[in-house]
């Protein structure tokens, strides 16, 4: 059996000894023959793959293919930690050709899923997770044939909702997440194949896998929810994927560790997804505008505070600093506030907040931000700490280090567990680094940042 070769059309099933390329070192072919067919493409980024001191290539242009075939050779090295059956069932799903006969076409799926049920499940999940990547930039007609391995994995019985795993231990971590999760922040800016299988996958995932819609991802990750993911206003968004998680079910009224929603999360430049979550009339549960984050603010204080903020103002376009007037996206937010307030959107003072769960609300007269919190912070740190104002000289923030009751009560009803609430500059400690953020992170597990 041959190993996986670096040609995308290696139909070669004569299981010849693999070799390597001399000049990268990196990726493999299975005959002299299938390496002069992937050569000219090869050679356009066989310098980056080298194991030496190679300059890293840039390609102003989006060549589709090129990158494609980038992406193939790059990802080949993370099949090497997978068994041979893995390696062949992917050999044989890059041979499919475009036209097959029935008979042969049976024949492929069949022996690709007699390899997947040599498996064990915990290597049909790792694998599932890796083809995610390798099969995004793949030929959309490839995706769709049922030579796809992951189609291949979903009739073993594999879990489309099982969570990636630490590389070493083969264990769930801190940072894992589901498929579904990986698939919803793969859209592009530049490229309609990108997003046509990024669909693609989803559809299968949620119809032929039977995966959940609502996954979370671990507490570490960022990835959160898949319909957070892709209404991410910082990435690409693809609208025709947000209409696919919708129509199977996806709730909008989801928030994260800090109570955000997509809704929140579509904010500045994703405008027009929100006005679709917005429009959409199909929803399992009514969709809530006025679900309000860890500092107070709900959707419609956000809108009103970036139209305040964006009016006369400039914008980076992702190529160039351009200055021009931002017209476009006023008339959206203010498209946006409209169907906001259609559907009934307060604006409310960041003195009230939502508890975790959507019901419990803390008046601002329960914070008594003058007191001291039941455990006594100051004693931690051996020093006398300031609330509200700039204190310790062993911060490094360019603000200063200081904590507030009120935002640590609102934190703590959010998580539902106590939390030692300190920011750098207005950002989490956890997330700053410096002394402050050492320190705080030696304190022990109750005072979990």
């Amino acid at each position: 059996m041959s190993e996986v070769c670096g040609n995308n059309n290696c139909n070669n099933l004569c299981g010849d000894p693999p070799r390597v390329c001399s000049k990268c070192k990196a990726t493999p072919y299975c005959s002299r023959e299938c390496q002069k067919k992937a050569w000219k493409l090869h050679k356009k980024l066989c310098a980056s793959l080298n194991k030496g001191a190679a300059q890293q290539l840039h390609h102003d242009d989006h060549d589709e293919e090129l990158i494609s075939e980038q992406m193939h050779s790059m990802v080949l090295s993370s099949l090497y930690m997978f068994p041979r059956a893995a390696q062949e069932m992917y050999r044989l799903f890059k041979s499919t050709p475009k036209e097959e006969d029935d008979n042969y076409l049976e024949c492929r799926v069949l022996k690709m899923k007699k390899l997947a049920l040599t498996l064990d499940q915990c290597t049909k999940e790792e694998f599932m997770h890796s083809l995610v990547v390798l099969l995004h930039p793949t030929k959309t007609w490839l995706i769709e044939k049922p030579t796809s391995p992951i189609l291949i994995l979903f009739q073993t019985g594999v879990n489309a909702d099982a969570l990636s795993t630490d590389k070493r231990t083969h264990l769930p971590d801190d940072s894992s997440y589901t498929c579904l999760c990986q698939i919803a922040q793969l859209s592009s800016a530049k490229s309609d194949m990108y997003n046509k299988n990024q669909v693609i996958l989803g559809r299968q995932f949620l119809e032929v896998g039977g995966a959940n819609v609502n996954a979370r991802a671990n507490a570490g990750m960022s990835f959160n929810f898949p319909l957070y993911n892709a209404c991410a206003s910082r990435l690409p968004t693809n609208p025709e994927f947000i209409q696919l998680l919708l129509e199977h079910g996806a709730d909008p009224n989801m928030q994260t560790s800090v109570g955000e929603t997509p809704l929140m999360n579509c904010l500045n430049y994703s405008v027009g997804v929100g006005i679709q979550l917005l429009s959409f009339e199909q929803y399992h549960v009514p969709i809530n505008v006025n679900l309000r984050r860890y500092d107070g603010h709900n959707v419609l204080s956000l809108v009103n505070g970036s139209i305040s903020q964006i009016s006369g103002g400039t914008f980076k376009d992702g190529q160039e600093t351009t200055p021009m007037k931002m017209e476009y996206l006023l008339k959206q937010l203010l498209e946006f506030k409209t169907l906001l307030e259609a559907r009934g959107a307060m604006e409310y003072e960041a003195g009230d907040i939502q508890a975790k769960g959507g019901v419990d609300m803390i008046q601002q007269k329960d914070i008594k931000s003058s007191f001291l919190l039941e455990y006594d912070v100051s004693s931690l740190f051996n020093i006398d700490l300031n609330r509200g104002f700039d204190a310790p000289s062993w911060c490094s923030g360019e603000r200063g280090f200081y904590i507030r009751d009120e935002l640590a009560a609102q934190y703590e009803a959010h998580e539902n567990k106590e939390y030692l609430h300190a920011t750098v500059g207005g950002m989490w400690a956890k997330t700053t680094g410096g002394p402050a953020s050492r320190n705080l992170r030696r304190i022990g597990k109750r005072f979990l940042l």
